[in-house]
């Protein structure tokens, strides 16, 4: 039984890295981290002003390993190359964290499987996941290789924490677990046993080489374009809460709807601490947790609790902690480590089935279109461009130097923080929107179109602006007067992105001159975007609208291959029946 568990837990490794490795690209961020290490690359030195967006701003920070190491990647192989090295991230977090513990293996795989899963829906391809991983790495110094013991030690973790502030603001944290490891070893040493398993004595002895590689970390993480002023960043991410939603606070409500296995852990965790013992005492022995696995569960409710985004860092605090614990309380039997090892099987059927992101190759068509660029290259819109945040990493990849946005994923280390407080209003607030079309003079706008999106009112309800490019990501508005003015008489008629599909559908079952117009708008949405379900549905009004059945059957097929048992393909076919009994009803 005991031969079979390495190659069940291969086998569980290999399909998670697989199924990871073939998620399609759908973090916003990334696109921007590609140009900013596109522009890296190619000026050869430290970025000082920005040059993707026109206000031109000093740039305060930038993460220059990460990203000009995701930009090499794009260039040797692709979206697919970044896909793989989003999978080997992964692959390094499992690693390091089964690494971190020198006994039980067999705890180590279930637990960290489950970590893993739980954290999925954070294993994006972009430097956080990268973060995760040194994260990990650091556990393994501090719970196998023991920070301190020895001068090298303390030069290797002055260099991991080097790397770390260059490759994302996350170092932060690993500051605060190593200062945390520092404060507790000097507990241990003064405590001289008399606090029990709380402060072991011999925890305590390394502690002075312990403080030299915090020094030294602190030092390392200095090393980066922010210096020490990379310690505003929790600073400056607060301008985005309520605004992004990986920065809003963690609820109840989210964790059962959203990241079950993330609830599942903390409880795990917290049981692990009441019940569990020490991996190093006999199993089956009950024993108190020490103040260091205290602090990392403490620092991790702390952190999961203050934004979603820090919930995949709690869980990753705390896997070590429950491995060492549930070691010292359960026998390490045959039947017991089998199954361990078949919960590393489970991992690739949970990602597949409850990952938002879609399988495949390249970009995720529903957060960027590469139809929409080529749109605006082949137009050539002139004037300032206004954008959705969300959007401007991927403008950046694909338009710049041609084009530059308005903002863009870097928010307060580049932009001016008053320019993206009114930018965030100015996405529903027409006011707001007004001053800054004031003061920027804007010309043309990308806006996020995605179904559900409310971004863009302004643009959407303002007769000075005409959509002139909508698909499932994207839509694009000139000024109706101006330099793009000639590009506005070929746009949309009626339709704007925030038009709802069911209002075209009831007005083309009128099939009065407005329904006439509005097949207008549905056939361009439909060559525009051939292979988005909404365009599909909303050729099928126009052909409602111009009492055409041939062409709605033609979109019926199409939708329903398309997308299988989407609602419109019922809703289409009402509406013509609809539209029929209208008709006959009529004297």
């Amino acid at each position: 039984m005991r031969r079979l568990e390495p190659w069940v837990v291969g086998l569980g490794t290999v399909a998670a890295t697989v199924v990871l490795a073939l998620r399609k690209l759908a973090d916003f961020d990334l696109p921007g981290h590609l140009a900013v290490g596109r522009l890296v690359a190619t000026t050869h030195g430290r970025l000082r002003v920005d040059d993707l967006s026109y206000t031109h701003r000093p740039i305060q920070n930038v993460e220059y390993v990460s990203d000009v190491i995701l930009y090499f990647t794009s260039r040797l192989g692709g979206p697919f190359a970044l896909q793989v090295l989003g999978a080997f991230l992964a692959l390094g977090i499992a690693t390091c964290l089964v690494a971190s513990t020198k006994r039980a293996r067999w705890v180590a795989v279930p637990v960290v499987a489950l970590t893993i899963a739980a954290v999925q829906p954070w294993l994006l391809v972009r430097p956080a996941t990268a973060s995760f991983l040194l994260l990990a790495i650091l556990f393994v110094a501090i719970f196998r290789s023991r920070v301190g013991t020895s001068r090298t030690s303390i030069v290797g973790v002055t260099l991991l924490f080097a790397l770390w502030s260059n490759v994302h603001g996350f170092v932060l944290v690993g500051l605060a677990v190593i200062a945390g490891y520092t404060l507790y070893s000097f507990v241990c040493r003064i405590a001289r046993g008399r606090l029990g398993g709380l402060a072991p004595e011999s925890h305590g002895r390394d502690a002075t080489r312990v403080a030299a590689a915090t020094l030294g970390a602190a030092a390392g993480s200095m090393c980066n374009q922010a210096g020490i002023g990379l310690l505003t960043a929790p600073l400056r991410a607060s301008n985005d809460f309520g605004h992004i939603t990986e920065w809003e606070t963690t609820t109840f409500a989210f964790l059962v709807r959203e990241a079950p296995l993330v609830l599942v852990v903390v409880v795990i965790a917290i049981a692990a601490l009441a019940l569990g013992g020490d991996a190093a005492s006999p199993a089956q022995t009950r024993s108190s947790p020490t103040l260091l696995d205290l602090g990392l569960v403490a620092l991790a409710l702390v952190l999961g609790r203050s934004a979603v985004r820090m919930l995949p860092v709690a869980c990753i605090l705390i896997a070590p902690v429950v491995i060492r614990r549930i070691a010292g309380r359960l026998p390490d039997t045959s039947r017991l480590s089998l199954v361990a090892a078949v919960s590393a099987c489970l991992v690739a059927p949970w990602m597949f089935l409850a990952s938002p992101a879609q399988a495949g190759v390249g970009f995720d068509a529903t957060h960027f279109s590469e139809r929409a660029t080529d749109y605006i290259v082949a137009t050539k819109p002139t004037g300032n461009m206004y954008n959705s945040l969300p959007l401007g990493g991927w403008l950046d990849w694909k338009l710049y130097p041609a084009f530059r946005t308005f903002v863009d994923h870097r928010q307060g280390w580049v932009h001016d923080p008053a320019v993206l407080k009114e930018y965030y209003a100015s996405e529903t607030d027409a006011a707001a929107f007004a001053r800054l079309a004031t003061e920027f003079k804007f010309e043309w706008a990308v806006v996020f179109a995605a179904e559900g999106s409310e971004l863009g009112v302004p643009i959407a309800h303002s007769p000075s602006w005409a959509m002139v490019y909508w698909d499932d990501a994207t839509a694009i508005y000139v000024r109706t007067e101006g330099p793009n003015a000639p590009t506005a008489r070929h746009g949309y008629r009626l339709m704007r992105h925030l038009t709802a599909p069911g209002d075209v559908l009831m007005a083309s079952v009128r099939r009065d001159e407005m329904a006439r117009r509005l097949a207008l708008d549905g056939r361009l949405a439909k060559r525009q975007a051939p292979d988005s379900p909404r365009a599909t549905f909303l050729a099928g009004c126009a052909a409602i609208a111009l009492d055409d059945r041939a062409s709605l059957d033609v979109a019926v097929a199409d939708l329903a291959l398309i997308r299988p048992g989407h609602p419109g393909l019922e809703m289409l076919r009402a509406g013509w029946d609809a539209a029929e009994s209208a008709g006959t009803a009529q004297p």
